[in-house]
């Protein structure tokens, strides 16, 4: 999907932006937020993207979201795009998805920059500017942004940081934060974008044309994307920044792991996660025109529907899905559209990888993996 740019509000270094237009996504369209690992108030995904719930209501987001729920090809299930998973209600049970003993993404990207963060920052062109994709609330950027300053010879003065969020709340929480883990970071060095990841990318080398950009990924969302869109994604991204020599990645993944750890953290006993999943589904059916009124008169309110996990072993990926308690008539909820009883829909996907994964997305991608640090959860990888 590569619909007409969007404009992206780019912020003097004083204050925020404000909130941007409904808009769609770029290529791909799954990408549209913050990262998995955001924590306080940022909204991420689950491995995550997202618009705001404005802009998820928009003709685009409701395009796309139609798309997935008018009968799929044979063996396809029907899907709804995860960013409607991130409106006000989605990103308040998201974060209390963070604080859970056995969400362990969070805390293992945390412990895995703290342990390697001044290896990691002296890895970026020390001439570089630090451009972060779905920044949030920046609550873990900011040790990382120290580092960097940390190894260049002009330190905090030479160093700039630029967080991209389609929150102007949070990318005023995340100027606040990063400039608290800095001491010495002007002011003026401290821009944000309110904007989606690829407009916010486009911003940001707009802004500093001639400029080498580090972009720093966050939170595992690239596992939200299948490879082949994982590999667009990255290649549109280095494309924007000019190429290797221009720009470079820091991307952060999680590693795939036993089933067992994998749906207690998809799937936890006090059943935030699929508070979560549920209110995702009804965000998107009051975007229809039958909206929530009609699935209701079905008895297929939400919060009727099963949650279920599925560990896809041969994807490497963990598959959160919503099961139909009803049948709903087609057209009932838009025209097209149609649910069976039992019937599942895929609400989101995250991705689990391994080193020869990330090699392949790299490579697809037109870039090679340079460095890498690594735990027995998660990884980072530098690529250019």
């Amino acid at each position: 999907m590569a619909p007409p740019p969007v404009a992206a509000a780019f912020s003097p270094p004083t204050s925020a932006p404000p909130s941007p237009p409904p808009n769609a996504s770029s290529v791909p369209k799954a990408m549209l937020g913050e990262e998995e690992g955001t924590k306080k108030g940022a909204p991420p995904p689950h491995a995550r993207p997202p618009p705001t719930g404005e802009a998820a209501g928009d003709a685009c987001a409701v395009a796309s979201l139609l798309a997935g729920l008018v009968a799929p090809h044979a063996g396809d299930r029907k899907t709804v795009p995860c960013s409607f998973l991130y409106d006000g209600p989605g990103s308040r049970l998201y974060d209390e998805i963070t604080d859970l003993d056995a969400y362990y993404p969070y805390r293992a990207e945390a412990g895995l920059l703290a342990a390697h963060g001044r290896d990691i920052g002296a890895a970026l062109p020390a001439d570089s500017i630090l451009v972060e994709l779905g920044c949030g609330s920046a609550t873990k950027t900011g040790s990382l942004v120290a580092a960097a300053a940390a190894a260049r010879p002009g330190g905090p003065a030479a160093t700039t940081y630029i967080g991209i969020d389609c929150s102007a709340d949070f990318l005023d929480n995340a100027r606040v934060n990063v400039a608290a883990a800095v001491p010495g970071l002007p002011a003026q060095n401290v821009e944000t974008i309110c904007a989606l990841y690829l407009d916010g990318a486009r911003a940001a080398r707009a802004a500093h044309p001639a400029g080498v950009l580090a972009f720093l990924w966050l939170g595992s969302s690239v596992g939200n994307l299948a490879p082949a869109a994982a590999a667009a994604f990255v290649g549109e991204l280095f494309a924007i920044g000019g190429g290797p020599g221009r720009c470079c990645l820091l991307l952060c993944t999680d590693l795939w792991k036993e089933g067992a750890r994998l749906r207690a953290a998809y799937d936890d006993v006090g059943g935030v996660t699929a508070a979560f999943i549920r209110n995702g589904l009804s965000h998107a059916l009051a975007c229809l025109p039958g909206g929530l009124e009609a699935a209701t008169a079905a008895g297929a309110h939400p919060d009727a529907w099963a949650y279920e996990v599925l560990i896809n072993e041969r994807e490497a990926q963990v598959e959160m899905v919503l099961a139909c308690p009803a049948a709903v008539a087609p057209g009932a909820v838009a025209p097209g559209v149609a649910f069976a009883a039992g019937e599942r829909v895929l609400m989101e996907v995250s991705r689990k990888f391994t080193p020869a994964a990330v090699e392949e997305l790299a490579a697809a991608a037109g870039v090679t993996v340079k460095a890498r640090w690594a735990s027995a959860d998660y990884a980072v990888q530098l690529l250019a």
